[in-house]
């Protein structure tokens, strides 16, 4: 499947265009008869150096800045073990200062993912958005 991306700037009818294709991905029933979906495996050819973070901890109302990590798009694999945080999640796209920042996070008491864009820039889609997510045991 590809899905269309979209971004809604202010001046989309000016400047002629909003949003773009996305990743593609594969769709699939799960064994609970859920709809599922996942990268499709040819993206493997595009990825490069990989680092890692093991165990790492943020305590409540801090962040932590991963060094060497650069670029305009990279590939987010997060484990996320038991918490009492009412938010569990990475910034991405942030300005050193924290004016502009994207956030990516877990909310564990309404069992969503939440993406919030409502600070990444001036221009586009600045919304909250929600999607129900439970968690898998380990």
């Amino acid at each position: 499947m590809w899905a269309w991306m979209h971004d809604n700037p202010r001046d989309e009818r000016k400047i002629g265009w909003s949003g773009v294709f996305c990743l593609p991905r594969l769709l699939w029933v799960g064994a609970d008869g859920t709809l599922r979906m996942g990268p499709v495996p040819e993206l493997n050819m595009l990825r490069g150096e990989e680092q890692s973070w093991k165990d790492l901890s943020v305590a409540a109302g801090e962040t932590k800045r991963l060094e060497k990590v650069t670029g305009d798009s990279c590939e987010l694999e997060i484990n996320i073990t038991d918490t009492t945080a009412k938010r569990v999640g990475v910034k991405v796209r942030s300005s050193t200062a924290g004016e502009e920042e994207t956030l990516l996070y877990y909310d564990p008491e309404k069992r969503a993912l939440v993406f919030d864009s409502t600070k990444s820039g001036k221009d586009g889609r600045m919304a909250v958005e929600t999607a129900p997510l439970v968690l898998a045991a380990n």
